[in-house]
């Protein structure tokens, strides 16, 4: 296929489009809010996602450690370190000494009862500790089981209960954001593809004479894929328009919450520029099939 022959078939293509104009903007406006509903839903998703990784960054075990000759606690705390750190799935071990741990103590009480610590400093009853992060809260009860076993260390605390929970609000949001994709693709094409039908059936009786002169289905297929595709890039580039807009206006309120567009936008716009296209080329490819077997 010769550069005039591509260039026909994509002029064959945009000609179709003018031509069935009414029905093409009925189709381009009810694929955008399918695509806006996506765009909003990945938003969401992220948020969400975003917010559930932030609370699972919270989450730790609490190393309390014995106490130890004063001489001898700065080697023994850098040795306990050491292993915590060869333990499978810990990222980091940070050391909170006595004094500080007493300190937040007294913060989290608060004034009314921060009396109660005060002159605790000489003879302070709250350990030295190690707040653990892990890259795996599905693996805290192994982890907790080996920081038992470290000499010196005294107990190990965790919410377990939370960790469980974070972890299985993250797998039900990844199974909701597949089922949620395949369902708006689904309808996506649905609507393409009747679009498509409609312009088909209109020349039906031209595609099959072009089908006894000769023609292969590449020619006569390619205008009608081009149609498509012009529709899903339109769809895509008013989608990304419309939620950058939408949503940068939201971010500006709720800066500490939300995660700024700048950080998704590029895989946006590639998630919508392939969703489109492809929509497009899918749609119509299943719509001509039928009209190509004479």
């Amino acid at each position: 296929m010769n550069l005039n022959t591509i260039i026909f078939l994509i002029k064959e293509g945009c000609t179709n489009l003018w031509t069935s104009k009414k029905t093409a903007i009925s189709s381009l406006i009810i694929i955008l809010a399918t695509m806006l509903m996506l765009g909003i839903f990945v938003l969401i998703t992220v948020n969400i996602d975003n917010t559930v990784n932030r609370a699972l960054d919270s989450q730790g075990i609490q190393v309390y450690l014995k106490d130890f000759d004063p001489d001898v606690s700065e080697e023994k705390t850098e040795e306990i370190k050491k292993q915590i750190l060869n333990i499978y799935s810990v990222t980091s071990a940070d050391y909170i000494s006595k004094e500080e741990g007493l300190e937040q103590m007294k913060n989290m009480v608060g004034d009314e009862y921060r009396a109660l610590y005060e002159g605790l400093e000489e003879d302070n009853p709250i350990p030295a500790s190690f707040i653990v992060k892990l890259d795996n809260l599905e693996q805290s009860k192994n982890v907790q089981a080996e920081l038992l076993k470290i000499d010196g260390v005294d107990s190990a605390d965790i919410n377990e209960q939370t960790a469980q929970t974070l972890v299985y609000i993250g797998n039900i949001l990844n199974i909701v954001g597949i089922v949620v994709l395949l369902i708006l693709l689904a309808i996506s094409i649905f609507i393409i593809s009747n679009t498509i039908k409609i312009t088909m059936y209109a020349r039906r009786k031209e595609i099959s004479i072009m089908k006894y002169v000769g023609a292969t289905d590449s020619f006569i297929r390619l205008p009608f894929m081009i149609e498509g595709m012009l529709i899903g890039l339109v769809d895509a580039i008013l989608s990304t328009a419309i939620v950058a807009i939408a949503y940068t206006n939201i971010w500006n309120n709720y800066q500490d919450v939300l995660v700024p567009f700048s950080s998704i936008s590029q895989e946006l716009i590639i998630i919508y520029i392939i969703l489109g296209v492809g929509i497009g080329i899918v749609g119509s490819t299943m719509s001509i099939k039928k009209y190509l077997d004479v």
